[in-house]
């Protein structure tokens, strides 16, 4: 589960936003999957999101350092 996560924020470091389809792709889950992953990350406070409709975009919360 760790390296999954790793990897969704790997993909929005930098302030980089994504929305949902383009991480599950990037991580090679479903996005059903994905936005699973994603809500776990953000109870931990490590990604915020946002919706433009259709789409919800996620991208890394402030002032979240990098941890393992």
């Amino acid at each position: 589960m760790q390296e999954k996560k790793r990897k969704i924020l790997d993909l929005l470091r930098d302030g980089h936003e994504m929305f949902t389809a383009e991480i599950a792709k990037g991580v090679g889950l479903s996005s059903a999957t994905t936005s699973k992953y994603l809500q776990i990350l953000k109870a931990e406070h490590k990604v915020t999101d946002y919706h433009r409709t259709p789409y919800v975009y996620w991208k890394k919360a402030r002032g979240n350092a990098r941890r393992r």
